[in-house]
């Protein structure tokens, strides 16, 4: 009888002892997960952070080309400098934390070759026509091309 019983307290052990293991896998495995969703949740803190500064330079960019078509002083044209200097810093950093995202690889192309557009194509021509002919860059300015080519950015990232 004490055979039986010994045999049963081994069963019993094993099995209870095989149940911890399960449990400690799981919570190892809880854990991970854990770890891995506190990752992700930082990297897209980082994400929305860097679009949050590449919005605002560009705002900056247009509220300081603004401000110089308006009085044509050069003081006006500082934070747009400095902006314009920031950008490619910013367009890499902003490349690097979408760099293992494919689908978020190319809403950040879009919206940087957009930015880059801007600045070379829009930004740009508007300040040396403001430096030469200052009534042509306010009907350019006043016209609203600016803000469409903003909102058209803000329609194509939404597809992207």
């Amino acid at each position: 009888m004490s055979d039986t019983l010994g045999r049963r307290l081994i069963y019993a052990s094993a099995v209870l002892t095989l149940l911890v293991v399960l449990i400690f896998g799981g919570m190892l495995y809880a854990i991970g997960d854990l770890r891995d969703s506190g990752t992700r949740a930082r990297q897209s803190e980082q994400i929305i952070a860097a679009s949050s500064a590449m919005k605002t330079l560009v705002l900056n960019l247009e509220t300081s080309e603004r401000g110089y078509v308006i009085t044509r002083q050069e003081p006006f044209l500082a934070p747009w400098k400095a902006n314009v200097a920031a950008f490619p810093a910013q367009a890499v950093a902003l490349e690097r934390l979408v760099s293992a995202e494919p689908q978020e690889q190319q809403a950040e192309r879009v919206v940087v070759a957009d930015i880059r557009s801007y600045i070379d194509d829009y930004a740009k021509n508007v300040i040396a026509t403001a430096r030469w002919d200052p009534i042509a860059a306010s009907v350019i300015v006043g016209g609203g091309a600016g803000r469409r080519v903003r909102e058209s950015w803000a329609s194509s990232a939404r597809r992207s």
